[in-house]
């Protein structure tokens, strides 16, 4: 019997295969990865990895999303 995996525990994999798409500067998989989840899925798995690149850089959120929107 094969046991579904929780909403976080999809996200994170979302997230995990978001920074392997970046890492190999592929285009073509980040949009598999786009395609391959859900919204809300795709929403939070973003939402952890901007938080973890602000944090990266030393600002909050608000900064972050500020310096985005500049760019």
């Amino acid at each position: 019997m094969k046991t579904r995996k929780s909403h976080a525990g999809v996200v994170v994999d979302c997230l995990l295969a978001i920074k392997k798409a970046e890492r190999s500067n592929d285009t073509d998989k980040l949009l598999k990865v786009m395609s391959r989840y859900g919204r809300k899925t795709l929403d939070d798995a973003m939402r952890m990895y901007n938080e973890e690149k602000a944090k990266e850089m030393g600002m909050t959120m608000e900064e972050f999303n500020n310096w985005l929107k500049e760019d």
